[in-house]
């Protein structure tokens, strides 16, 4: 015995489906929207084209009036929240930002309370006989048989060169001429020479220092120590300069320290 499979009928002949649920939906969509847009038509007629056949623009006033929320945005619901979030925003970023009021620059010489306490390394010149301590971290400017060292964010400097001179000098004269030279370049009655006495370095050359003090031509208060070494035809001088008054006896008591490192 057999079983037949059962006859598909023609397509002529077959049941249509049809998606009855999409277009209920498509058509609750419709019924929504047509009506939203057609008030909202005449609404932006109503306060645009002062076009109000319904006499809407009264009706809307009395429950919400437009021109107070435009005067006083903070009469919307929500609005004062908005503005505190933003400000909490605005404020995480201002905390990766330093305040530059609070930083505060040093005076580079009270970091240290006398000159022992200055951090000291030995140069030696390239174009001339001489090795002496200098301190750590000052910038290096090389020229022809001379070398300045420029401390950082100050305007205190070391000069440090070598001249040959005919014989008949001594290190008062040559001190002497630096003093002449100087004066020249003061402003008139502000030279004073405070301290002219010789002085022993290891090296047993003639030696002989002097402190200054002036005010420039464009009217800054300037002081200067001023070493004269001489041997033979050699004079190895040291010129430590300075814009401080109170930094005078520091300084003073560093170029002691820096002379009595020198070497030939």
């Amino acid at each position: 015995m057999s079983i037949e499979n059962p006859s598909i009928p023609p397509a002529s002949e077959q049941p249509k489906k049809k998606n009855c649920l999409l277009w209920g939906c498509l058509s609750i969509v419709l019924l929504i929207v047509v009506p939203i847009c057609c008030i909202g038509s005449l609404v932006g007629l109503v306060f645009v084209a002062d076009i109000d056949p319904l006499n809407l623009k009264d009706r809307i006033g009395e429950y919400f009036d437009l021109g107070d929320y435009l005067d006083d945005p903070s009469q919307f619901p929500g609005f004062e929240d908005f503005l505190d979030d933003e400000s909490d925003f605005d404020s995480e970023d201002d905390s990766y930002y330093q305040d530059d009021s609070d930083t505060e620059i040093s005076d580079p010489s009270g970091n240290y309370s006398d000159a022992s306490s200055f951090p000291l390394e030995y140069y030696t010149a390239s174009d001339f006989s001489a090795t002496f301590l200098v301190p750590t971290g000052w910038e290096i400017e090389l020229e022809d048989a001379a070398v300045t060292f420029y401390e950082l964010d100050s305007y205190t400097y070391l000069y440090v060169g070598e001249i040959l001179v005919d014989e008949g000098y001594t290190a008062a004269l040559l001190a002497s001429e630096v003093m002449e030279s100087v004066q020249e370049d003061s402003q008139e009655g502000t030279f004073q020479l405070v301290e002219s006495t010789p002085w022993q370095v290891l090296t047993g050359d003639d030696a002989h220092l002097i402190l200054m003090e002036w005010t420039d031509l464009d009217g800054v208060y300037t002081w200067a120590y001023n070493l004269e070494t001489l041997a033979g035809e050699s004079n190895i001088f040291f010129f430590l300069s300075g814009e401080e008054p109170e930094d005078i006896s520091l300084y003073g008591d560093l170029l002691k320290i820096i002379v009595n490192s020198f070497s030939r």
